[in-house]
């Protein structure tokens, strides 16, 4: 059952954090990604 769905037994709460600090990890770096491009469009011009 790939879909995606945590299987019954697998939704450990540690194993939940963990994924959530994954994400707000990965949204910060995306943030950042992001921004920096704008400011490095703005230097070339």
């Amino acid at each position: 059952n790939d879909s995606g769905q945590p299987q019954p037994g697998n939704n450990l709460p540690v194993t939940a954090s963990k994924s959530y600090a994954v994400q707000m990890i990965l949204a910060i770096i995306l943030t950042a990604f992001a921004s920096s491009l704008v400011v490095l469009g703005k230097i070339k011009k």
